[in-house]
C-alpha cells in the first residue's frame, strides 16, 4: 500500500499572503496556473533536478504577471523557506486555483 502525498490547502500554506487571493483571479488565469503546474511537475513520481527549470519558469510567470503582491516578502520567503517551501506554496496555489483541494 503506497501513501498518497496530499497537497496542503493554499490558505494554510506558509507564504500564502504573498500571492493574490484566488478569488480575485479570472477563471482563465486560474486555468493557466493549473496548466502551467501540470507542465511543471509532469510525472511527480520521477521529479528530477531537470524539472527545477520548470519550477523557476513557473516562479517567473508568477512574478512577471503580478501574482506576487509583496515582491520583497517573496524574496524574503525564498531566503527563509528555500526551494522546498516555495515549491509547496506554488503547487498549493496552482492546485487550488483549479479546484484540486486535497
Amino acid at each position: 500500500m503506497s501513501a498518497k502525498k496530499t497537497v496542503q490547502a493554499f490558505e494554510e500554506t506558509p507564504g500564502h499572503e504573498l500571492l493574490k487571493p484566488l478569488t480575485s483571479l479570472k477563471a482563465s488565469q486560474r486555468m493557466r496556473l493549473g496548466v502551467k503546474l501540470m507542465k511543471m511537475v509532469g510525472d511527480a513520481e520521477s521529479f528530477s533536478i531537470d524539472d527545477f527549470e520548470g519550477v523557476a519558469d513557473f516562479m517567473a510567470y508568477l512574478e512577471d504577471n503580478d501574482f506576487i503582491v509583496d515582491p520583497e516578502g517573496w524574496i524574503d520567503f525564498f531566503d527563509e523557506a528555500g526551494m522546498e517551501g516555495v515549491v509547496s506554496l506554488i503547487t498549493a496555489y496552482a492546485g487550488e486555483a483549479i479546484g484540486a483541494k486535497q
